[in-house]
Formats: C-alpha cells, structure tokens, sequence
C-alpha cells in the first residue's frame, strides 16, 4: 500500500523484504533518494538498519524516515539518537508522509 501512495505521490518507491535486504541493497551499490522504514522488521530491525546505514560511507547522510504503530516516545528518541530524520507514528496520513518527504527531498516532478 505504502508504494501506491508514494507512485501516486511522485515517487518510484524501490522495496525491500526487511532491513538486511535494503542494508545488503545498498552496499550492493543500489542508489536511492531516501530510505523510509518500519521499526519492527525481521531480520534488522528498522533501528538497527538506521544504524547501519549511518556508520557507512555512502549511506551516512541519506535522508531516513522511520514509521512504527508503536507511538512512544522512548521509540522515536531511540531511531533519532540511530540517526532518523524522521520519526512517523502510525497511523499516519498521506499528507504527513508527503511533507515529511518533500522537507528532505524537496517538491517531486510530477
């Protein structure tokens, strides 16, 4: 669903299975705009992939969104201090996620 709201949007949103698939996609040389993850993730979880791809070279400063239906606080100050850009609570609303997106992206070319 994520990646029909974000080809509706503008985007041409790349998926991944899990963390370790986008982590491993990315050293692999894959080329992105932006990561948008969930926290809860087999594998690697969306922390633990926001710490990875900070401590590399390519990735450190790729814009991150994370999301998580687990909406405290302790969660967002935890994949902040990973190095997210973003934290969104889900629920969320396409128009959070689009303004969350064009403050680090800037406006689409749609």
């Amino acid at each position: 669903m994520l990646g029909a709201v974000l080809r509706s949007s503008g985007y041409d949103p790349l998926l991944a299975e899990d963390g370790r698939d986008a982590a491993d996609r990315l050293e692999a040389g894959l080329i992105v705009d932006a990561v948008l993850t969930d926290i809860r993730m087999p594998r690697m979880d969306g922390v633990a992939l926001v710490t990875h791809l900070r401590l590399q070279d390519a990735t450190r400063l790729l814009p991150i969104v994370a999301m998580s239906a687990y909406n405290d606080e302790r969660q967002e100050r935890e994949v902040r201090a990973a190095g997210a850009n973003f934290f969104l609570p889900k629920p969320f609303t396409v128009q959070a996620l689009a303004d969350a997106l064009r403050t680090l992206l800037g406006p689409t070319a749609s």
